[in-house]
C-alpha cells in the first residue's frame, strides 16, 4: 500500500513529506522571462491568432524575429506601420486557416512570400520582395487552407487611422503631463 506524504505543521518530526515536493523559488517558472523570450526562437514564436473573430495588431510594438500568424476562422490584420523590428530578418510562419490574413507593410520593408503554399486560398502582394537598405525582410513560410493572404502597403484609411492614433497618444501624454504631481512642485 502506498504511503502518502503527510505534513504536520506543529511537529516537523511527524511529517513524512519530502522537502523536494514543495517547489522552491528557483523551481518556479519566471513568467516575465518566458514572456520576454517569446518570439526569440523558432521553438517559441510569438503567435497572433484571430480564432473565430477579427483581431488587429497595430500601434507601437516590437516585432520579434519569429512570428506565427493564424487567422483561424476570423480575420487577422497585422499592421507594421508603427512597429519596430527586433531583427533585420523576421521569420513569419503562416498557419493554414479559413480566415483572411492581411499584413500592412511600411514602405521600405521587404516581404518574401514565395515559400507560402496557397492550397485552395489565394496569396497576393504588392509589396517589394526585397527590402530597401536598412529595412527588415519578412520571410513568410507555411501554408493556407481556404483563407486568403494579402500583403499590402498602407491605404489612405490606414494612414488616417495612424494619424488619429498618434494625435490621441499625444493628447493623452499632454494630459498626463498636466496632471503630474511634479508640476505642483515647480
Amino acid at each position: 500500500m502506498t504511503q502518502w506524504p503527510t505534513y504536520h505543521p506543529d511537529d516537523p518530526d511527524r511529517s513524512s513529506a519530502n522537502d523536494s515536493l514543495v517547489p522552491t523559488s528557483s523551481q518556479q517558472p519566471n513568467w516575465l522571462e518566458t514572456y520576454r523570450d517569446l518570439g526569440q526562437s523558432a521553438e517559441h514564436p510569438m503567435e497572433l491568432f484571430a480564432g473565430g473573430d477579427s483581431y488587429r495588431r497595430s500601434g507601437a510594438w516590437t516585432v520579434p524575429p519569429f512570428l506565427r500568424l493564424n487567422g483561424g476562422f476570423g480575420n487577422l490584420i497585422v499592421d507594421f506601420q508603427m512597429a519596430s523590428p527586433a531583427s533585420p530578418f523576421i521569420h513569419v510562419e503562416i498557419v493554414g486557416s479559413f480566415g483572411e490574413i492581411i499584413m500592412i507593410s511600411p514602405i521600405g520593408w521587404g516581404v518574401d512570400l514565395s515559400l507560402v503554399r496557397p492550397g485552395w486560398a489565394s496569396r497576393k502582394s504588392n509589396v517589394a520582395d526585397r527590402p530597401e537598405p536598412g529595412f527588415p525582410l519578412l520571410r513568410l513560410v507555411g501554408s493556407l487552407k481556404t483563407g486568403n493572404l494579402k500583403v499590402r502597403y498602407p491605404s489612405k484609411r490606414d494612414l488616417k487611422l495612424l494619424n488619429k492614433a498618434i494625435s490621441r497618444q499625444a493628447s493623452i501624454s499632454n494630459q498626463l503631463q498636466r496632471q503630474s504631481p511634479m508640476n505642483e512642485l515647480r
